[in-house]
C-alpha cells in the first residue's frame, strides 16, 4: 500500500498497526488495525505522529485546490521558466561578450558583429576581417 502523500514538508502515510495483545489477531502475523494514518515531519527527521482513519481537514483542502488549480500552476511554471530560460540566453550573451572584449584586449581577432553589438565598431579594422 502506498498512498503517501507529502503537504507542506509533511509526508503522511497510511500503515497498519499492532495493538500489542498477545490474543488480538494482529500479533499472530496478521494484517493489523487500520490502515490509519500517519504524520512524518521530513525536516525534523523525528518520528511518526497518529492522524487517524482520515486525513486532516486541512490537508483534503489542499489536495483539491492542487488539483482545481493544477491548470493555472502550469502556466506560471511555464512563465517562470521561459523566465529562467530568457535568463541564460542573457548571461551566455554577457559571457561571450567579455570573451570577445578580453580577445580586443589580447589583441586577438574579434567579429565585427560582436564589435558593433557592444558599440566598439571604432575597433574594426577597415579591409580586413
Amino acid at each position: 500500500m502506498n498512498n503517501d502523500i507529502t503537504v507542506n514538508g509533511v509526508l503522511y502515510r497510511q500503515l497498519f498497526n499492532t495493538c500489542g495483545k498477545p490474543d488480538c489477531r494482529c500479533a499472530n502475523g496478521g494484517e493489523g488495525h487500520g490502515p490509519y494514518w500517519f504524520a512524518f515531519n521530513l525536516g525534523s527527521g523525528s518520528g511518526r505522529k497518529y492522524i487517524g482513519k482520515n486525513l486532516p481537514k486541512q490537508v483534503t483542502d489542499h489536495l483539491a485546490l492542487l488539483e482545481t488549480e493544477r491548470g493555472s500552476i502550469g502556466k506560471i511554471r511555464a512563465k517562470v521558466n521561459d523566465r529562467m530560460e530568457e535568463h541564460d540566453r542573457e548571461y551566455n550573451r554577457a559571457k561571450d561578450e567579455l570573451r570577445a572584449i578580453d580577445a580586443l584586449l589580447r589583441g586577438d581577432h574579434v567579429d565585427q558583429n560582436v564589435l558593433k553589438s557592444l558599440q566598439l565598431e571604432r575597433f574594426s579594422v577597415n579591409g580586413h576581417k
